[in-house]
């Protein structure tokens, strides 16, 4: 495992409300968490998946995450049924980009409390490897 230089974790990020989910499509790992942050930070649209591709659209203080592409960049083929099928979660800019910081401690939480816990047998050298190539793959800031 410490040899592997990346990894695809099949589930990316889950965006969700009180009503709906929009849920990680295919190609869209949770590796690529800080991928749409900087996307969400600089207003700019993000690979979230395709079959459907779900996207961003920014208005003012607000992000909407769309359930598939509904300004129809990467579909043109598009049936006036799926089109009305399309529907989005609308958050406030702020409140997503504090929720997307937040994968990072979830991500390194989730090592210590979990991940390591199963590797006990393993010696400490080995265990720090193991964490430094966990911080590569999912783009992990340790201070």
């Amino acid at each position: 495992m410490i040899a592997i230089d990346e990894v695809a974790i099949s589930c990316g990020i889950a965006f969700e409300d009180e009503e709906k989910a929009i849920l990680p499509s295919c190609c869209c790992g949770l590796e690529n968490w800080r991928e749409v942050l900087e996307a969400v930070l600089s207003k700019k649209d993000v690979w979230l998946g395709h079959d459907p591709f779900p996207t961003l659209e920014y208005i003012n203080d607000s992000v909407r995450v769309w359930s598939d592409d509904y300004s129809g960049t990467m579909r043109k083929d598009l049936s006036q049924q799926e089109l009305l099928k399309m529907y989005y979660i609308e958050y406030n800019r702020n409140d997503l980009i504090n929720k997307l910081e937040a994968i990072e401690t979830d991500l390194l939480e989730f090592f210590k409390n979990s991940f390591e816990k199963v590797l006990c047998m393993v010696d400490d050298d080995q265990k720090e490897m193991l964490f430094l190539k966990y911080c590569k793959w999912f783009n992990l800031v340790v201070s």
